[in-house]
């Protein structure tokens, strides 16, 4: 929230956040014998990997 990479709606219970869109990106993968955290592990981990790691696990 403090460097505008999480938005935060609502107050209390009803609180949500929601994180910035900073990269789009499209692909195609094979289905057979795709694993999802393959995809995770070429795709998205580095595109995230500069930010704090407290934005990383949400």
């Amino acid at each position: 929230m403090r460097d505008g990479l999480v938005t935060a709606q609502g107050t209390t219970r009803a609180r949500r956040y929601n994180l910035q869109t900073l990269l789009e990106e499209t692909g195609s993968f094979a289905c057979g014998g795709l694993k999802e955290d393959s995809v995770v592990r070429q795709v998205v981990l580095p595109a995230v990997d500069e930010l704090p790691e407290s934005v990383r696990w949400i």
